[in-house]
């Protein structure tokens, strides 16, 4: 198992359970989905996509290993779950200490926090398992990513598209080396929520 389920809060306090993806929630997946905006749907595929392929869902629940890394986060809502969230990381075959990664939040829980959240545990899991850093793509129009990335540090990779960002996160190995800032913060909240849980295999 590469992570527990954690139980926490948003910052407004509403209860969330985040665990690491497994096959059996491709429903949940495609739920999530479902939910997601045109605006978010452009700016985690880069493309107005109508739905998930078969292929895209079986790749996106595959089992986590240490190269591979897939979490989601979930709100309880009336006895059952309402998916809110997801980050994945792909180590690169180039180098072994760098992985690429993408975070979707669902548009309903946006602007509470769990980006940063999900990010943070995220990049835990990922410096416990050797990766020093993250590496994602960011669309110019996607304020609130590029903000959050800014917020801890990330420094921006020169690219072959003005549209897009290639932002690249640097993990350091002591949690309190992120910046003073409220996305430091959520990042060093989420390495005391992974420390408690068991080590990744």
């Amino acid at each position: 198992m590469i992570l527990e389920p954690i139980e926490t809060s948003l910052r407004d306090g509403t209860p969330v359970l985040i665990r690491e993806v497994t096959p059996a929630d491709a429903d949940l997946l495609r739920l999530g989905f479902d939910h997601l905006s045109e605006t978010s749907r452009q700016f985690r595929f880069f493309g107005a996509i109508r739905a998930l392929s078969p292929e895209q869902v079986a790749a996106f629940t595959s089992e986590s290993d240490r190269d591979h890394v897939a979490i989601g986060a979930a709100v309880p809502v009336a006895g059952t779950l309402d998916p809110a969230g997801s980050a994945r990381y792909v180590r690169l075959p180039s180098d072994p200490r760098e992985a690429e990664y993408a975070l979707t939040v669902v548009d309903a829980w946006q602007r509470r926090g769990l980006g940063s959240l999900l990010l943070g545990i995220l990049a835990a899991i990922a410096r416990r398992n050797g990766i020093e850093r993250l590496t994602g793509y960011v669309l110019r129009a996607n304020r609130p990513m590029l903000t959050l990335l800014e917020g801890l540090g990330a420094r921006r990779r020169i690219g072959c598209d003005a549209s897009v960002h290639e932002m690249v996160l640097d993990l350091p190995s002591d949690p309190a080396d992120y910046p003073p800032t409220p996305a430091g913060e959520t990042f060093r909240r989420a390495h005391e929520l992974c420390r408690t849980r068991a080590p990744s295999a």
